[in-house]
């Protein structure tokens, strides 16, 4: 008996001419998602947003930075030419790479808040000929270093160059490998696009005739660099004008070894009273006449001078490194620095070193309710030492040749204040209307000399401070940045690659997948 076996199936044929379709078809495919790729990559290049996934926001604007950005009326142009493959400006090829790494990010970041804000980073070894048009364009002359410049309308052209000191803190451990101690490009780049843009010039007037510090030939170095920020310095002769004139912003009065008059000491008064701010830099023995002034707003310049214990950095023969208690100085150059005053905040989270020699203290001189007084550098001292690390040594001028150290009966330890800040109201607070004046008191006047303002943190001290009595207050820096492990795209860059070079392929060989099962079944 037969058994009916089944028809075998019969084999799929294609002819030769649906085969070339079915592998026409297929390239048309693979071009088709190769195109498509290529255009989300452009557009994500040209117009891509980034966001901030951490929890400190470490890659995001600050608040003020915002403020800043969103308050603009005109285009903003930023150029970078910074050469980061060799060293420059005190940092090494690393350190340079690294400023060009992290501004790179800063203006990712501004470019994704505004669209009024240009930006463009050159290479200086590729495009030679950009930098000639930005050398006839706009007078470059100088290499590493980041321009920022507006054009009003009548086609006139306000910039300002920043160095790369400017953008970052040169590392003071070379043998620990540091590339830079500090990132400070967002402040640097926000205050340089509110300079350019501001519709006005501060005036700040040293006064003279009293033996003052002389700003031209002593203090050019911040003289020069606050010209570079829409700041005009003059000087004036309050024994002749007998009034301070309304345009000042901020008067300056450096030291001296003449007392000013009552009618000077009315005229400063008057400028206060009106809204205008003071910089007053005292010195040990100096009698200003300015005092009663000085009180009324609540501050007091203590008599004597203030002694700092000297720590000197030893290191045994077995190799032990340590510091050493040394004798009494006055000098000092490790203060703590208030951290919430808009004068010292950046300068403490920084940790700076601001050096003074030869000072005084200041006080509050009252409790008035309408002046807000705030010790911006104070001596340092460990509650723990049974012998005071800072005193005021109240009578220096006559015991100067008898006793140097210790502390005496009508001395004052330490920890005190040596620079304080006052806003004080002529008026109820609340008031909007109601005058303001800002004075900052420092006891020492040589901190402004060229000699001392060389010190970045002296620099930076003076700075902020000028900034403050001028009402720009110091834009904020991000917030530090966080102990856990982050995504860090110079770390991870074999990772960036290996993704990129398999993207492609990968993404093609399972289209392909797809449309052989699909076309199969």
């Amino acid at each position: 008996m037969e058994l009916n076996r089944p028809a075998a199936a019969s084999e799929p044929s294609f002819s030769e001419g649906r085969e070339w379709r079915m592998f026409a078809h297929i390239v048309a495919q693979i071009f088709l998602a190769f195109a498509l790729f290529m255009g989300v990559w452009r557009l994500s290049d040209a117009h891509g947003k980034r966001y901030d996934l951490t929890t400190e926001k470490i890659h995001s604007l600050s608040d003020k930075s915002r403020e800043v950005l969103d308050g603009l009326d005109r285009t903003i142009e930023i150029y970078s030419l910074i050469d980061r493959t060799k060293p420059a400006g005190g940092f090494t090829n690393d350190g340079v790479a690294e400023i060009h790494s992290r501004l790179d990010q800063l203006l990712w970041q501004i470019r994704d808040h505004t669209d009024r804000v240009q930006c463009e980073i050159i290479d200086v070894h590729r495009q030679p000929q950009r930098i000639q048009e930005l050398q006839k364009d706009l007078g470059v002359r100088e290499e590493n270093l980041v321009l920022v410049l507006t054009r009003d309308e009548g086609g006139q052209i306000h910039q300002k160059s920043l160095s790369l000191r400017d953008l970052a803190l040169a590392p003071t451990d070379w043998w620990s490998g540091q590339k830079i101690a500090g990132f400070k490009g967002e402040e640097a780049v926000i205050q340089a696009i509110r300079t350019v843009t501001a519709g006005e010039v501060i005036r700040i007037c040293f006064t003279t005739g009293h033996g003052e510090l002389d700003a031209a030939e002593k203090a050019g170095l911040i003289k020069a660099y606050l010209e570079n920020e829409a700041y005009v310095f003059d000087t004036i002769d309050l024994r002749q004008e007998r009034e301070v004139p309304a345009d000042v912003r901020v008067l300056v009065v450096a030291g001296g070894d003449t007392s000013f008059e009552e009618a000077e000491a009315e005229a400063v008064r008057d400028h206060l009273k009106r809204g205008g701010s003071l910089l007053f830099l005292s010195e040990p023995g100096w009698k200003s006449g300015l005092e009663d002034v000085i009180d009324e707003v609540g501050i007091e310049v203590k008599k004597g001078i203030v002694m700092c214990e000297e720590r000197l950095f030893v290191q045994s023969q077995s190799g032990a490194q340590g510091l050493m208690r040394g004798g009494y100085v006055s000098s000092l150059m490790t203060p703590v620095l208030d951290p919430a005053h808009a004068v010292t905040s950046k300068l403490a989270e920084r940790r700076s070193r601001i050096e003074l020699q030869f000072f005084c203290s200041v006080g509050r001189s009252n409790d008035d309710p309408t002046g807000e007084y705030t010790g911006l550098v104070t001596t340092f001292d460990d509650p723990e030492t049974e012998e005071p690390e800072s005193w005021v040594w109240t009578n220096w001028e006559s015991e100067r040749d008898g006793r140097k150290t210790g502390l005496g009966p009508d001395d004052k330890a330490g920890p005190v204040d040596v620079a304080a800040a006052v806003t004080k109201y002529f008026g109820d607070p609340k008031v909007p209307a109601t005058p303001r004046a800002r004075v900052v008191a420092v006891g020492d006047v040589s901190f402004l000399e060229d000699e001392l303002i060389k010190n970045v943190a002296n620099r930076e001290f003076a700075y902020a401070t000028l900034l403050w009595l001028a009402g720009r207050d110091p834009i904020t820096l991000p917030p530090p940045e966080p102990k856990e492990w982050k995504f860090d795209p110079q770390k991870e860059q074999f990772l960036v690659r290996l993704v990129h070079l398999l993207s492609l392929p990968l993404g093609v060989f399972f289209l392909g997948v797809i449309v052989w099962i699909w076309r199969r079944y």
